[in-house]
């Protein structure tokens, strides 16, 4: 599995070189954009969702700032915790590269239809759905 994550990885990353976005931003902003909660997502809930460790997660986001992708804002129910929110910039930079992420969905839908029989093959997309699935975090998509 890490194999394939981390080859399914590079593929992103090399689809999208021209954006210049290493693979932890590329999850950030695809969390925050396809998020159906307005007002952005915490550091943590967005570090699991990035598969990031917190302890350097803050450097990514920094980075995002700086490059006017995200923006961070005071949790209006916590004060303690602050939220990240995309910027139009990020919005934009997403809906470039969504149509890159979901050609490689379809591509992996695709292999394993072709490796398996139709009902094996239903089973392992579910499967992958479950074991990807952000719809155990309160602020994803569903």
């Amino acid at each position: 599995m890490a194999s394939l994550n981390r080859q399914l990885e590079k593929e992103v990353e090399e689809e999208l070189r021209h954006l210049r976005l290493p693979i932890e931003q590329v999850r950030v902003l695809e969390a925050l954009c396809q998020s159906s909660v307005p007002g952005g997502m915490t550091m943590s809930e967005l570090a699991n969702y990035a598969v990031v460790d917190t302890s350097t997660f803050t450097k990514v986001i920094d980075r995002m700032v700086s490059e006017n992708l995200v923006y961070r804002a005071p949790d209006p129910t916590d004060r303690r915790k602050v939220r990240v929110i995309a910027t139009p910039d990020g919005q934009a930079v997403y809906s470039e590269m969504k149509p890159h992420l979901e050609v490689q969905e379809e591509r992996l839908h695709a292999a394993i239809a072709d490796f398996s029989g139709e009902e094996v093959s239903d089973q392992i997309t579910l499967l992958l759905e479950k074991l990807c699935s952000r719809e155990d975090q309160p602020s994803a998509r569903k």
